[in-house]
Parts: structure tokens; sequence; C-alpha cells
């Protein structure tokens, strides 16, 4: 394992560290936020069928059903924060598809810069096997990028239309709660 992960690291250069940490943290993000999207639909559909009280979790559903004396603004008011609070957690998966591809192109410049500097000072007697070293490294660096960002691309426009759904489902049951009170 060690030693595919220094492969990795010697294959795609210095910037396929970062490359590493953030698809970490971007696999883990997906995860919590589909966790999160699951739970939260489950809670609606309970709620549709007039479930007022669910298991406490950190889903917006649950957190407002929960919300015990707390008029109906109050609610409303909460659900849009936490809604709004999922949002910006989202977001973070399309700043990550703009910025992969920015660091895979940084390792195809430094791989790049490493061949012509290896050519120009070196002068080696096999330049071609100079070339496609470094060239190598810069086709994995850049494909690293890509990869993590279609990954996340994919993921932030998953996970924020369904977001839009959750935010039209829940003002829908909140506007016919309101009409009941009435």
């Amino acid at each position: 394992m060690v030693d595919n992960f220094l492969k990795i690291l010697e294959l795609g250069g210095s910037v396929m560290l970062p490359l590493i940490i953030i698809s970490i943290f971007t696999v883990a993000l997906i995860i919590d936020l589909i966790w999160l999207n699951v739970k939260t639909h489950k809670n609606l559909t309970l709620l549709k069928n007039d479930v007022l009280k669910m298991e406490k979790s950190y889903d917006p559903i649950s957190k407002v059903v929960n919300m015990d004396d707390k008029s109906y603004d109050d609610k409303v008011k909460t659900l849009n924060y936490e809604l709004h609070r999922l949002e910006r957690r989202t977001v973070i998966l399309s700043t990550i598809a703009s910025i992969a591809p920015l660091l895979g192109l940084l390792g195809t410049v430094f791989g790049m810069v490493r061949i012509f500097s290896i050519v120009s000072v070196q002068k080696p007697s096999n330049p071609i096997a100079t070339l496609s070293g470094g060239i190598s490294e810069a086709l994995f660096a850049t494909a690293g990028g890509l990869i993590l960002a279609i990954i996340a691309g994919f993921a932030y426009h998953f996970l924020i239309t369904s977001l839009d759904s959750i935010e039209e489902k829940t003002k829908l049951y909140f506007h016919k709660l309101k009409e009941c009170d009435n």
C-alpha cells in the first residue's frame, strides 16, 4: 500500500500530494453529503406521512421537526438556515471541481520544466528516455486533476439538484402546514 502511494507520488510529481489529500477530503465530503441527503429524503417521507417526531439527527428536517414549542416562523427560519448551510457545504465540491484541473495543469508545467532543465543542463545521450519520463509525469498529474474534477463536479450537480428538490418539498409542506393552522 505504501509502495503504491509512493509510486503514484513519483509518477505524478510534487503536485500529486495535494491532489491525493484533496481527493481523500472530497470522497469523505461526498459520502457525508450523500448520507445526509438520504436521511433528509427519508425524513421528508416520514413528514408527509404525518410522523411528527423522528430520531434526532443533524439533517435539516429532523432539526426542524424536533423543535418543541417554536412558532411556525421560527421553524421556517431554521429550515432556511439549515438548507443554506447544507448548500454551502455542497458548493465546496464545485470549488474542488474548478481547482483540481488547475493543479493537474500545474503538475504538467512542473513536468515540462523538469524535462527542459534536464535536457538543457545535462545534455543526455538518450533524450527520448528523459523526455518520456517528464511527459509521463506531466500527463499523470493532468489525469489526476481531471479525474478529481470530474468526480467532484458530478457529485456537486447530483447533490445540488437533490437539495433543490428537498427545498421545494419542504417549503410546500410548511406552506400546507401554515394553511392548516389558519
